[in-house]
């Protein structure tokens, strides 16, 4: 029902990629960091939810979802 997405500010791509998208900005995650292989920072927090989707660029690709083992359903 809902997709999230976290983007570092200086991350101009991933940025630009989820608005491409559809996604809505939710707001500044200050000094936040998910990864413990990452420097802590801001993130940016995106959204998208399964009633805005269709609306979306994003609707009109192609989607494949796999398992872990590469197994395509």
């Amino acid at each position: 029902r809902r997709v999230d997405l976290r983007v570092s500010p200086s991350n101009a791509r991933g940025v630009a990629m989820a608005r491409r998208l559809g996604f809505t900005l939710e707001g500044r995650l200050r000094d936040r960091q998910d990864s413990p292989s990452h420097l802590r920072g801001d993130l940016l927090s995106f959204s998208l939810l399964a009633a805005d989707f269709p609306s979306t660029d994003a609707a009109a690709l192609p989607i494949e979802a796999f398992d872990f083992l590469g197994r395509a359903f």
